[in-house]
């Protein structure tokens, strides 16, 4: 009696220990932290799945080796590996979901996709944003605006320093201007037509348009420099306009004081 009494003792203080907890005697080969009917071998409370085991999309975080379907609930997150990829995603069969990405073998075909279209991210690293068309030669497409605060782009190719080397051609003014009547625009800077068609390489805009300033800065350069000169010979030619008025004067005087 008395040892029986012990073992009911230590049963209870075990069982109040362990609360919700099937650890350390799990019936089914699941442990379970937080619920006595833990759905994968390692199921802690709404928080976690790991292991094999039914889909539960109605846990917030499950990690599962199995190749059920879909399921119909909700979940917070999955990470999953199964018969369909290897996959993350979240409420992937409604419009609530958030993320998801899958494997290349999926049932979704070449890409990891949001299921209200708001997030794509493709398995050969493509991002879309509320679109699931990415460009051929791209990697990130927004249909919307974007905000930041800082945007670093880095070219391949040269920063136009060398406008300002002895060597550069900087047409003349008349051609410049012939070119604009032309085709009313600047040279190399893409017409409206093929900005509407084919958007900007802000990169390479960027680059056009300094290029652009830096010309204007040397035509401005020209400009300043012919001035001065004009203004350097419209001096002169004041200093002997001046000197040819007093030395005709000079003559004026002389020849009255002869009469």
């Amino acid at each position: 009696m008395k040892k029986f009494l012990i073992v009911v003792i230590a049963s209870l203080v075990t069982s109040i220990a362990h609360g919700q907890n099937t650890f350390p005697f799990p019936q089914t080969g699941n442990i379970g932290i937080g619920t006595l009917s833990p759905q994968a071998t390692l199921d802690v409370s709404f928080n976690a799945i790991i292991g094999a085991g039914a889909d539960k999309w109605n846990i917030p975080l499950s990690i599962m080796k199995n190749s059920d379907g879909w399921g119909s609930d909700n979940p917070l997150l999955v990470l999953k590996h199964s018969g369909m990829g290897n996959n993350i995603y979240s409420n992937p069969s409604t419009d609530l979901g958030i993320l998801r990405i899958q494997g290349f073998n999926s049932a979704v075909a070449n890409k990891a996709i949001n299921s209200n279209d708001n997030f794509f991210v493709f398995t050969n690293g493509s991002v879309g944003v509320n679109t699931a068309s990415v460009p051929v030669g791209y990697k990130l497409a927004i249909a919307g605006n974007a905000i930041a605060e800082s945007i670093t782009v880095k070219l391949q190719s040269a920063w136009p320093d060398y406008v300002f080397k002895p060597s550069y051609y900087l047409p003349p003014l008349a051609a410049l201007r012939a070119y604009v009547d032309k085709n009313y625009h600047l040279p190399d800077v893409p017409s409206a037509v093929e900005v509407s068609e084919m958007g900007i390489n802000l990169g390479e805009m960027n680059k056009v348009l300094l290029r652009k300033v830096e010309e204007l800065t040397l035509y401005l350069c020209d400009q300043d420099k012919e001035m001065k000169a004009l203004k350097a010979k419209m001096k002169r030619t004041q200093i002997n306009q001046q000197k040819e008025i007093r030395q005709l004067k000079k003559l004026i005087l002389t020849r009255q004081k002869v009469h």
